[in-house]
C-alpha cells in the first residue's frame, strides 16, 4: 500500500470517527433536552396531599404564571382558596390561608419538578410536614 492511500483510508477513518462523536453527543443533547421539565407550570394540576392523619387528600390546583411568579386557587375539602408564590428553574413554591374556627391556617408549599413533569413536595404549616404530589390535568 502506497503512502497516499494510507493518508486516505486515515483520514476516511478519522472523519467516520468525528462524525460517530458527534451523533453520540447530538442524541445525548437530544435526550436531555426531553428530560427537562417544561418552563411553565400555568394549567390544571390534580393534587394529593397526604393529611396529617396519613389519609391522602385530593386538591386541584390552578396556576397562572407570569414569568416566575404564580397565582391561582386551590380548591380542596375546606373550598377554594387564592394561592400566590413563584416557580423557577423547576422549583415552585406557594402559599395559601385557610379559614379555621382558630383563625386563618397559613401553609406553604415547597417541591419540584421531577423529569416526567409532575409536581412533587412537601406542605408546612401548624400540623406540621406533609408530602404532596401533582400531575398535570388533561
Amino acid at each position: 500500500m502506497d503512502s497516499r492511500t494510507r493518508k486516505v483510508i486515515l483520514a476516511l477513518t478519522m472523519t467516520t470517527a468525528i462524525t460517530a462523536v458527534l451523533f453520540a453527543a447530538l442524541a445525548q443533547a437530544v435526550q436531555a433536552a426531553q428530560a427537562r421539565p417544561a418552563a411553565s407550570v400555568a394549567g390544571a394540576w390534580s393534587m394529593t396531599v397526604t393529611g396529617p392523619d396519613g389519609q391522602p387528600m385530593s386538591v386541584t390546583a390552578t396556576f397562572k404564571q407570569d414569568g416566575k411568579k404564580l397565582t391561582g386557587t386551590l380548591n380542596g375539602p375546606q373550598g377554594e382558596v387564592p394561592l400566590e408564590g413563584e416557580f423557577a428553574d423547576g422549583k415552585i413554591m406557594f402559599a395559601i390561608s385557610v379559614p379555621s374556627d382558630q383563625g386563618p391556617m397559613n401553609i406553604g408549599f415547597a417541591g419540584e419538578q421531577k423529569a416526567d413533569g409532575s409536581l412533587a413536595g412537601m406542605a408546612s404549616g401548624p400540623f406540621g410536614e406533609i408530602p404532596w404530589t401533582a400531575v398535570k390535568s388533561k
